[in-house]
């Protein structure tokens, strides 16, 4: 009888914990699909940054083609960073789009000329994700917060990629 009530317990605690973790997750994608309404909703984008530098490169692979966004060098104090960039007219229910901060409970900040990487300051990131064709346009959302975090600031950039095969 013992060890049916403790498995009956055991159970219990199972359940609830998977059900924890299914909210946690389901708030990260939510989060992560906000994003890329918020893009898809913009129609103002910039091609270069005015708080950061913001370079792309992309290579063709196996895979496909792949682009890197390098993301560093912050101008100003930036906290609580996010990152998302899609390739126009691509589908991201069922393909992930590149992001940074996005699914992770810890926060990263840039802050010029200051690097600690364990406490969460970086110098930049970087952002990658796959295209199927060689020629595409990534647009791309930095969101962050200034240092008492009660302004979220946001920049909208876009690039036109060609992949040389």
């Amino acid at each position: 009888m013992k060890k049916i009530l403790i498995c009956i317990v055991f159970l219990f605690l199972l359940t609830g914990c998977s059900k924890i973790f299914e909210k946690e997750n389901s708030k990260y994608y939510n989060n992560y699909l906000n994003f890329i309404e918020l893009i898809e909703s913009n129609d103002v984008f910039k091609n270069n940054s005015d708080f950061l530098d913001v370079s792309i490169e992309s290579y063709k692979t196996n895979e496909g083609y792949r682009y890197y966004i390098f993301i560093d060098n912050p101008k100003i104090e930036m906290y609580e960073v996010k990152a998302v960039a899609i390739i126009e007219n691509q589908d991201y229910t069922s393909n992930m789009a590149g992001n940074f901060g996005i699914f992770e409970a810890k926060t990263y900040n840039l802050i010029p000329n200051q690097v600690n990487s364990d406490s969460g300051y970086l110098k930049g990131f970087i952002i990658s994700a796959l295209s199927e064709k060689p020629e595409f346009k990534v647009k791309l959302i930095i969101q962050w917060k200034n240092f008492d975090l009660s302004i979220i600031n946001q920049e909208f950039l876009e690039f036109k990629v060609k992949v040389e095969s």
